[in-house]
């Protein structure tokens, strides 16, 4: 072992015992992997990234067992802009970069190597130097493996501007985006410039808290104005196997972004009939009820939306 080697070995003693244990687990498969100078260097980092601050050892800890893997998935070329990623995810939270080494395993067998700094940029993205938004960022490295399964990269991007829209009215909301986006990322069926100078979206998607529920919408605008436009028409059905509600526009609002496309729509619809019983919707068990009303709160971006939808019992 060489001089610097045991400076690694010192440095790595600095910290508590769970860091050191990591590298010496995969130590020597990572050096049969690379050879004694890429190894060395790998080792380097490991210690590069602890020393980040008072919880960086954990991220390290986590670089270090996702390591042998990773090498083997993407080569040392690119696993070194990779632990560069993480260097700058632990210098804006060491539990973000905990998450994005220890999903990496899983993530990076689907994701493009071309793609490994934008995903680690879409989650340093999330983070806003507070407590809530760092565990945002977390959770979408720790499900980004089923996201990656379902979209391709530029998809992803759109989910994740709709999750930091999300963010910016409620981290909790965002949270549970995430968690729809893992299972179904809700999708944008149809775009449309009608010939009377408005703009048609339908959408459909599945609901996060409730099995086997299908929501769709149909949403129109009239093009050409700045800030708040008034929705011109609108529709939105949710559907089970055996019930179905549907509701026709009552008043709502969308603001379109220039840069992005996105469009926020404010809304609530008049429940025109209920039949059957919506599990989470309790409010429709029964007799159909009219005149209650649903809000929504949707970010539709240009090919997957999201957002959140309330029933009102009648007034």
């Amino acid at each position: 072992m060489t001089n610097e080697h045991d400076s690694v070995i010192e440095e790595l003693k600095k910290h508590p015992s769970a860091l050191i244990s990591a590298y010496e687990a995969v130590a020597d498969e990572v050096a049969d992997a690379l050879g004694p100078a890429p190894a060395l260097r790998w080792a380097q980092q490991g210690v590069r990234i602890a020393s980040q601050g008072p919880r960086a050892w954990e991220a390290a800890t986590e670089y270090f067992k996702a390591s042998p893997q990773v090498v083997q998935t993407i080569g040392f070329t690119q696993f070194e802009r990779w632990a560069e990623s993480g260097i700058e995810l632990t210098a804006e939270a060491p539990v973000i970069a905990a998450s994005f080494f220890r999903a990496s395993p899983r993530v990076l067998p689907t994701l493009a190597p071309r793609h490994i700094a934008g995903w680690a940029g879409l989650g340093r993205g999330l983070s806003k130097g507070t407590w809530k938004s760092s565990s945002l960022a977390a959770r979408f490295f720790d499900v980004s493996d089923e996201l990656v399964q379902q979209v391709n990269f530029h998809e992803l991007q759109l989910f994740v501007s709709l999750v930091q829209t999300l963010a910016s009215r409620s981290y909790d909301l965002a949270a549970e985006a995430l968690v729809l986006g893992q299972r179904v990322l809700p999708a944008v069926s149809e775009r449309e410039e009608l010939l009377d100078g408005r703009f048609q979206v339908v959408l459909d998607g599945a609901a996060d808290d409730a099995t086997g529920i299908e929501v769709s919408w149909t949403l129109v605008w009239l093009l050409g104005r700045e800030g708040e436009v008034p929705l011109a028409e609108g529709y939105v059905t949710v559907a089970a196997a055996a019930a179905e509600l549907n509701a026709s526009l009552d008043a709502g609002n969308v603001e379109t972004s220039d840069e992005t496309g996105a469009a926020a729509v404010r809304a609530r619809f008049v429940v025109d009939a209920a039949e059957g019983d919506l599990d989470g919707f309790p409010q429709l068990r029964g007799d159909p009820a009219s005149g209650a009303r649903v809000t929504c709160d949707i970010e539709v971006g240009t090919e997957s939306w999201s957002g959140e939808l309330r029933l009102e019992p009648p007034g």
